[in-house]
């Protein structure tokens, strides 16, 4: 099928979301722009976008576009944060397979694909985030909401610290800190992803202070945890909680992945992680759950699979030919049943991979996730 690629500025959305027609599904991009009439101006704008030939008709091939993002019935965004640099892809799956839709943020422009390139992204995230399978830490926490922004605001001054030693030359010594510098850390943060209390707190849905009782409670659970320890002096990271502090020194790159599935009757399935990359073999996901966080060390190769499940296998809707309820193979354990909506979203949230062994009734063998149609 042969691509159609438009590059566009931002200011004609308004007028693609007036031509696409009425009653947009929520997770298209129409659903969430304001639209405009299209003057004469407007359509010397989409003429010279190569989106019309002439005043009053969209070429044929543009209308099929955006009204096939009228209608996404699976949506992911990818954001990769290097430095100042800012890379966004938003993808929406339509009706098949084949009709997934890129759109890319270039500044103040907008560059649409259809079908979308989701192996030449894949690959390209794979050169620019490596795919080593090695990992340097042991760190899995599951973190309630205090925790997290707690333990955030832990290794934020912990960093803080490392990175003025290093600056003044400085020999490095345990960090202790009183809990009215943590309090001071959680309110005031700066709005930025360089800092782990930031992108806890972008999953944690907590924007205001916690109390003093609230950060106790929290430094006892994240002692008996044994990433915190306390001595006359005050808290002080040991062990992986140290370890982290350390290795995310300097975080190099950050992936935020989202990912939301409409089911048929309306009822929206969604999943989000954060991805720190602050070395070769130095990867840390934020998976956020229903009232908690789950933060764990990763390779960059697991890294690279999750985002293949989410570009490859995530966002391909297909009609539903087997009705058949679907079984994993795992560590000589036959788990399920579950059906296909619930492992696309097992693949999007990284606890089912690609290379998975599953399968229904009416299949010879076990088969690769991969391997299934």
């Amino acid at each position: 099928m042969k691509r159609i690629e438009y590059v566009i500025n931002k200011d004609l959305l308004p007028y693609l979301s007036k031509l696409a027609g009425e009653n947009p599904l929520p997770l298209s991009p129409w659903a969430k722009i304001a639209r405009k009439d299209v003057d004469n101006v407007a359509w010397e704008k989409l003429c010279k976008a190569g989106l019309a030939e002439h005043a009053g008709t969209l070429k044929e091939e543009a209308l099929t576009v955006i009204q096939l993002l009228s209608k996404p019935i699976t949506y992911a965004r990818m954001r990769i944060v290097s430095g100042n640099s800012l890379v966004e892809h938003l993808l929406y799956g339509c009706k098949t397979a084949e009709q997934i839709i890129s759109l890319t943020v270039e500044g103040e422009a907008l560059r649409i694909r259809y079908p979308a390139p989701t192996h030449v992204l894949l690959n390209i995230f794979a050169e620019y985030w490596g795919s080593s399978v090695l990992v340097s830490s042991k760190l899995d926490l599951v973190l309630d909401f205090n925790m997290a922004l707690t333990f955030g605001a832990l290794v934020d001054l912990q960093r803080r610290q490392l990175l003025k030693n290093v600056a003044t030359m400085q020999t490095s010594e345990a960090l202790y800190v009183k809990m009215e510098d943590i309090k001071k850390t959680i309110e005031n943060t700066p709005h930025d992803a360089q800092w782990l209390v930031e992108n806890m707190r972008s999953f944690t849905q907590k924007v205001q202070a916690l109390s003093a009782l609230e950060i106790e409670k929290a430094l006892e659970a994240l002692i008996e945890n044994q990433v915190l320890g306390k001595k006359e002096e005050g808290y002080h990271l040991i062990g992986e909680g140290q370890k982290i502090a350390s290795n995310c020194l300097l975080i190099s790159q950050i992936l935020y992945l989202e990912f939301i599935n409409q089911k048929e009757k309306g009822e929206m399935l969604s999943s989000a992680m954060t991805c720190l990359q602050a070395g070769l073999h130095d990867n840390f996901i934020i998976d956020p759950k229903e009232t908690s966080v789950r933060l764990h060390a990763a390779s960059a190769s697991a890294i690279k699979e999750i985002v293949q499940a989410l570009l490859v296998k995530g966002l391909q809707v297909k009609s539903e030919t087997k009705k058949s309820p679907f079984y994993i193979y795992r560590d000589g354990q036959k788990l399920g049943p579950y059906s296909r909506d619930l492992l696309n979203t097992f693949l999007a949230n990284g606890k089912l991979t690609p290379s998975d062994f599953v399968w229904y009734e009416g299949l010879a063998e076990w088969k690769p996730v991969s391997e299934i149609k």
